[in-house]
C-alpha cells in the first residue's frame, strides 16, 4: 500500500496519526516561525533556543489532536505553542537562578551583579508578556488576574481583599477569560495570519 505524499491538504490529518513525515512537513514550512517566536522571547538565552524549538515541536506532536481548525489556522496555533513553552522556558531558567542563589549565597554576592541582570530580564520578559496578554482587561480585572492567576491568592483572599464575595471573584475571572480568550484568538490572527 502507497503512502500518501505530505501537502497542505492532509499534513494536519497525518500528524494526528503520528506520521513523522507530518511533522518534517510541519518544520519545514513553520519552523522559521516557530523560532522567530522563540528567539522573541528568549533572545537573551540563546543556550535555551534550540532545545526550546524541540520542546515546541513535541508538544505539537503530542497534541495535534487538540487543534481546532475552526477556532485558527494552525501557523497561529503552533506559534502560541512555541510562546508559551518559551514562557515557561523562563520561568524555568528563574526558578534555576533562585536555586542556585538558594545553595550558594557566597557565590552570588561575588557576582550578583550578573545575576540580577539576568533575573531582572527574566522578570521583565515574563511581566511584558503577561501584561500585553492582560490589556484587554479593565484596570480592575487586570488586578483580579494578577492576583489570582499570576500570584496564586485564593478567590477568598481576593474577595476579602478587593471587597466583594468569593463568588463574583469567580464570576469576574470566567468573564475575563472568555474576554482574554477572544482578545488573545484576535491578536494571534493577527500577528501570525489567519
Amino acid at each position: 500500500m502507497k503512502k500518501r505524499d505530505v501537502s497542505f491538504d492532509n499534513y494536519i490529518d497525518l500528524l494526528r496519526e503520528k506520521d513523522e513525515r507530518a511533522l518534517d512537513f510541519v518544520i519545514d514550512e513553520y519552523g522559521g516561525l516557530i523560532m522567530s517566536v522563540i528567539r522573541h522571547l528568549l533572545g537573551g538565552f540563546p543556550e535555551e533556543q534550540e532545545e526550546c524549538f524541540n520542546d515546541s515541536l513535541m508538544k505539537i506532536w503530542e497534541h495535534s489532536e487538540d487543534y481546532n481548525e475552526d477556532l485558527c489556522e494552525f501557523r497561529g496555533w503552533a506559534a502560541a505553542i512555541a510562546r508559551y513553552q518559551s514562557i515557561d522556558r523562563l520561568r524555568r531558567i528563574k526558578r534555576d537562578y533562585d536555586r542556585r542563589a538558594l545553595q550558594s549565597l557566597e557565590d552570588l554576592n561575588e557576582s550578583s551583579s550578573t545575576n540580577e541582570e539576568v533575573f531582572r530580564r527574566i522578570e521583565e520578559t515574563i511581566d511584558d508578556e503577561i501584561g500585553s496578554m492582560l490589556e484587554c482587561l479593565s484596570p480592575g480585572d487586570r488586578e483580579l488576574f494578577r492576583r489570582l492567576y499570576v500570584e496564586g491568592e485564593s478567590a477568598r483572599e481576593v474577595g476579602k481583599e478587593l471587597d466583594m464575595s468569593e463568588s463574583n471573584v469567580y464570576s469576574r475571572a470566567s468573564r475575563g477569560r472568555k474576554k482574554l480568550r477572544l482578545f488573545l484568538k484576535d491578536r494571534r490572527e493577527n500577528e501570525y495570519g489567519r
